[in-house]
């Protein structure tokens, strides 16, 4: 059985109230996060992303946000003194097209909205800084533990997000009723796109992650349709 597969399936019965069983057996069925493992793998070895393999001291933590406020909720880490304890902060984001005033703008808009991430070799001190924080809602783990992110979640944010934090926009086509991505993060991960909107230049996902499956934009320019 496939190392992520099995991480699934243990997190699946630990959150089972989060997560719809029908969304997770699809995604599981179709390989979407199977490609993509295979995907992150060659990744790391190329150094087109950074792997935390060989820091087992650094952990990744998922800290949950009222959705809209994660970057107000990143300034309040710094205010409250919290930031020291980490190394990394940050909320990834993606790169999106919107016309308006008859043209196309380059923006960037919040990848997982209502989540946060950080890189911390001192845990015990950065929880008790956090708690003092009024905007956060929830540090992510089992019962009142605050628990580390999985290496395969952790190589899935970084494979999207890069070293810059931001979904670079991918290219691909349309093949009778396949989508083929042939150029940017996307490329590979085709097993986790569960709808395309041609005209907004957008990909809806569904990744597993934290044990349950998140929903995600990024940005999708379609460039031919078979």
């Amino acid at each position: 059985m496939d190392l992520f597969v099995f991480v699934i399936k243990i997190n699946y019965r630990i959150f089972k109230s989060r997560i719809s069983k029908s969304s997770l057996r699809r995604v599981l069925k179709e390989g979407g996060y199977s490609s993509t493992a295979k995907r992150v793998r060659t990744k790391v070895r190329s150094g087109e992303a950074y792997s935390f393999l060989g820091k087992s001291t650094r952990m990744w933590y998922v800290i949950q946000v009222i959705s809209g406020k994660e970057e107000a909720t990143l300034n309040m880490i710094k205010k409250y003194g919290a930031q020291k304890y980490v190394k990394e902060c940050f909320s990834p984001k993606y790169e999106r097209r919107r016309k308006y005033l008859g043209q196309w703008h380059q923006e960037k808009a919040i990848l997982f909205p209502g989540y946060i991430f950080v890189i911390s070799n001192q845990v015990e001190e950065l929880y008790q800084a956090l708690k003092k924080i009024p905007e956060l809602t929830k540090l992510l783990g089992v019962g009142e533990k605050w628990t580390p992110m999985t290496k395969e979640d952790v190589e899935i944010v970084e494979l999207l997000s890069g070293k810059e934090r931001v979904v670079k926009f991918s290219e691909g086509y349309i093949a009778g009723d396949k989508v083929v991505v042939v150029k940017g993060p996307l490329k590979g991960m085709e097993g986790t796109i569960r709808k395309v909107d041609r005209h907004k230049r957008k990909a809806y996902l569904e990744i597993p992650m934290f044990g349950r499956v998140l929903n995600a934009q990024v940005g999708l320019e379609i460039v031919e349709k078979s």
